[in-house]
């Protein structure tokens, strides 16, 4: 099965550069390895593109799910590669032909109760779509927009499925027309009463969303005044938890001490407690947590 031409023209710049991005991909960080970082994998996608490395190479491709699609490296980057979605297209690639690193059966897609007024993480399938699933996610749209289509509103718990049903469902014919919307317009997640709170802006929102996310650190900052602590880089861009873009699904372990290193650094920062505003992302932190052991 040949790669799309594509694939080979957007590794080419990546091809060139000496790891500029390094230092913000949770990934390389959390696996403390150079063949996840944004270059490795790019260079791994081309390899496979180009033949150099065969689709039957399973560890190849999984290393092209070594990604949260938080868009850090893009930011840090020059040229403004788009390293995830390039992953992306590599990973459907691969999965069109057989070849996933993450089986689709494997891949949780909640479905909600008719009575659940919030929809859950990950119910829209959007992490099927990330493991590079186009059949399977198409599927799962599809059965949602018959259920949800019902619906008086659609209320979101993850910033991922929000932003997967308003821009990825139209690609597979599975356009909704109902008002949508993140649990967290309505309410605020609970506050501790005392002590400092940390806040991990959802990298989604942040770089999808901006100035909902800016209305969102207003009204934190309204309730928690100067107990509020942001995590963010030294540069001011969001962190990533490791929950996002199937990184979950295909290297537990890694995504896990991402979310570790967030609640390590909340603790540096003098932080009793850690908060944010995307239901997936809250999940994966008290997974992560060494309460949860």
């Amino acid at each position: 099965m040949s790669a799309p031409r594509d694939l080979l023209q957007a590794t080419t710049t990546c091809a060139y550069c000496p790891t500029l991005c390094l230092h913000a991909c949770p990934v390389s960080t959390a696996e403390a390895s150079s063949t996840v970082s944004p270059h490795g994998k790019m260079m791994t996608a081309r390899a496979l593109a180009s033949g150099a490395l065969p689709l039957t190479d399973r560890h190849a491709v999984g290393v092209l799910s070594r990604c949260t699609s938080c868009g850090a490296c893009q930011v840090a980057c020059r040229h403004a590669i788009d390293v995830s979605g390039t992953l992306h297209a590599a990973r459907t690639w691969a999965a069109t032909g057989g070849h996933a690193a993450v089986d689709p059966i494997s891949v949780a897609v909640p479905i909600e109760a008719e009575t659940a007024r919030v929809l859950p993480p990950g119910a829209s399938g959007v992490w099927l779509h990330d493991a590079g699933h186009a059949a399977a996610f198409a599927v799962v749209a599809k059965r949602n927009a018959t259920r949800w289509g019902r619906r008086p509103e659609l209320v979101f718990a993850s910033v991922e499925d929000l932003i997967a049903v308003e821009t990825l469902y139209p690609t597979v014919g599975a356009t909704l027309r109902v008002p949508q919307r993140l649990e967290v317009d309505e309410a605020l997640p609970p506050l501790p009463a005392t002590g400092q709170v940390a806040y991990l802006e959802p990298c989604a929102l942040s770089r999808r969303r901006p100035e909902h996310a800016a209305e969102l650190r207003r009204r934190l900052a309204a309730v928690l005044g100067d107990r509020l602590v942001v995590l963010s880089r030294p540069d001011g861009e969001p962190l990533c938890c490791g929950a996002g873009g199937g990184y979950a699904e295909a290297s537990p372990a890694g995504a896990k001490r991402a979310g570790a290193r967030i609640l390590e650094l909340a603790r540096d920062r003098g932080a009793a407690a850690v908060i944010t505003t995307c239901g997936g992302c809250r999940a994966h932190l008290a997974a992560a947590s060494p309460r949860a052991e």
